[in-house]
């Protein structure tokens, strides 16, 4: 099977579905390529503060996997 065209297909599904969704997130079930989820799931003024956490706790990005907040700059 062609996983990019999957994964492409249920992104779009995602979308689409997406005017009927509360805008609530579920973050354990995105991955890396849902960023702008991920960010939205704690809204903007939390996802900024562990950003700022972050940058004091692993600068390095050390903890990078499953839904990841990069470090501020």
């Amino acid at each position: 099977a062609d996983r990019g065209r999957t994964w492409d297909s249920c992104r779009d599904a995602g979308r689409a579905w997406g005017r009927w969704s509360g805008g609530a997130v579920y973050l354990n079930w995105l991955g890396a390529e849902w960023q702008e989820r991920i960010q939205a799931g704690f809204g903007p003024v939390k996802y900024e503060r562990l950003r700022s956490i972050k940058k004091v706790w692993d600068p390095q990005n050390v903890f990078r996997f499953n839904q990841n907040i990069p470090p501020a700059q």
